[in-house]
C-alpha cells in the first residue's frame, strides 16, 4: 500500500512539472484595429521578451543588448517597422505608410505600436516577417479587427503576404 502511495505521489509530482519542461513556440501577435469613423488604424505587435532578447544579438550583432534599455527597444521597433507592411490588393505597389509610434514593456511582453490615419483599401495584404529569419519555428499571427468582423491571418510557412477584407 505504501509503495503504491509513493508511486502515485511521484507520478503526480512528475505530471505537474511536465508543462514547465515544454518549450513555448516563439510568436508575434499583431492586432490591427480599424475605426472607420475616425479613418484610423492602430497596430499593436506583442512579442515575448525572452524571444526578442534571444534574437537581439543575431539581429544587431551586438551581444548583451536588453529590452530594459530604451535605445534597444527603439532599435527593435525600427526592425519591426521594416518587417511588417500593409498594401492594397488591387495596387500592390502602394504600401500603406504606417507611422511608428513607439515600444513599451508590459510584463513579459514587448509591445510595438504603429498607426495610420486616412482611407484604407477595402481589401489589404499584410506582411508579417518579424523574427521569421531568426527561427524557423517562429509563428506570427495577425488579427484584423473592424466593427463588423475579426479576421485571423497566420504566418507560419514561407508565404509572406496574406489578404484580409476590411
Amino acid at each position: 500500500m505504501r509503495q503504491a502511495l509513493r508511486a502515485s505521489l511521484l507520478l503526480a509530482m512528475l505530471a505537474g512539472t511536465l508543462p514547465a519542461l515544454a518549450h513555448r513556440q516563439p510568436e508575434c501577435l499583431s492586432t490591427l484595429t480599424w475605426d472607420p469613423q475616425a479613418q484610423q488604424l492602430e497596430v499593436t505587435h506583442r512579442l515575448h521578451v525572452h524571444d526578442v532578447e534571444r534574437a537581439l544579438t543575431e539581429l544587431f550583432g551586438t551581444p548583451g543588448l536588453r529590452l530594459a534599455d530604451v535605445e534597444t527597444r527603439a532599435r527593435f521597433a525600427l526592425y519591426v517597422e521594416s518587417r511588417f507592411a500593409l498594401r492594397g490588393v488591387e495596387d500592390s505597389a502602394a504600401t500603406v505608410p504606417l507611422k511608428l509610434v513607439g515600444a513599451a514593456l508590459e510584463g513579459s511582453a514587448l509591445l510595438v505600436y504603429q498607426e495610420y490615419s486616412g482611407p484604407l483599401p477595402e481589401q489589404i495584404e499584410v506582411r508579417s516577417d518579424v523574427l521569421r529569419e531568426v527561427s524557423d519555428r517562429q509563428r506570427n499571427q495577425v488579427l484584423v479587427r473592424t466593427p463588423q468582423r475579426t479576421v485571423r491571418l497566420d504566418f507560419a510557412d514561407d508565404v509572406s503576404w496574406r489578404q484580409a477584407r476590411l
